[in-house]
């Protein structure tokens, strides 16, 4: 959205000091004799929601929530912030920078021992995945994929400004690239990529309600065979298209999102409390740097997960 608007403000610059150099061409005629240009042809409701389902397809592959965030309509941006806001609102400034910092030293131990992580997320039967009881899927995780998650957080520890949140602006959080990474690899392996295009449907003469647009977006299948396809309705929300049951579900979701940090209660004693807890399950968690095989940080992973539930009670 950046870029489109630095290209609309070019073209008015230029349109602008066309019209003041010389003489405009009688209409219908070009300068020096030149052919007339040609109309511009304008695009219809249905290619105007196939563009936008497009940018949203591409900036999704490539983790761009930042990309996809600015494209919303301007009041659906809004109601994001305004939650942000809410929630910051509930976080004490001291907390959030000690979150910050546990966030940091995560960073650090998951960069420090990503290989040995990546020997137990793998290990069949047992591993870290054992921990998690009625878990069917075991992503493919590697080492440089919890490299990258380190980076993320790493940066992330770095960027976050409780300044920045307070004021419900996560753009700066979004745009991060080791984010984009993170979230094009998750969304490689969840399948999405499997979602190839969107076109426009053939008119089958089913009436539809004015202003409403259909698209067809295809599913590829594993193993091969013939793509699948879902007919999705869009609407136009103050000037950009959108699913017709985002729009129709947004101010419920907002809603529902304010009523749950309503329902968040910090009295002072908890502030204190996880200001007193934090260092140290963080010292806790920075033991496990030192970690020299993936049977080590495993037992010293279990130690300290139990330390810190103990801490927590």
């Amino acid at each position: 959205m950046k870029k489109m608007s630095s290209l609309l403000a070019a073209a008015a610059l230029c349109l602008l000091f066309a019209s003041g150099c010389g003489k405009a061409p009688p209409s219908g005629e070009a300068a020096d004799g030149a052919a007339p240009p040609a109309p511009v042809a304008r695009l219809t409701p249905e290619q105007e929601a196939k563009a936008t389902a497009d940018a949203f397809l591409a900036s999704f592959r490539a983790g761009r929530l930042d990309e996809i965030l600015l494209s919303l309509p301007e009041s659906y941006q809004a109601d994001v912030s305004r939650v942000v806001r809410a929630y910051a609102a509930k976080i004490d400034a001291t907390l959030f920078a000690r979150g910050t910092e546990l966030l940091s030293t995560l960073a650090d131990v998951l960069d420090a021992q990503a290989d040995n992580l990546a020997g137990l997320l793998s290990a069949p039967g047992e591993g870290l995945w054992g921990l998690a009881e009625g878990l069917d899927v075991r992503p493919e995780v590697s080492a440089g994929d919890i490299r990258s998650t380190a980076r993320w957080l790493g940066n992330a520890a770095k960027k976050l400004d409780y300044g920045e949140v307070a004021a419900g602006n996560i753009l700066p959080l979004l745009q991060m690239a080791p984010l984009r990474e993170v979230v094009e690899s998750a969304l490689a392996q969840c399948g999405f990529g499997a979602v190839s295009s969107c076109e426009i449907p053939p008119d089958d003469g089913t009436p539809r309600a004015e202003g409403i647009v259909k698209l067809a977006f295809s599913h590829g299948v594993d193993g091969g065979g013939e793509a699948e396809k879902e007919e999705v309705d869009f609407v136009k929300v103050e000037g950009r298209w959108v699913p017709l049951e985002l729009s129709r579900a947004w101010s419920d979701a907002i809603g529902a999102a304010l009523e749950g940090v309503d329902a968040v209660t910090v009295d002072e004693e908890t502030v204190e409390r996880m200001n007193r807890l934090l260092p140290m399950v963080q010292r806790a968690l920075a033991s496990l740097k030192d970690a020299q095989s993936a049977q080590e940080l495993q037992a010293q992973a279990m130690g300290a997960a139990m330390t810190i539930g103990m801490m927590l009670q």
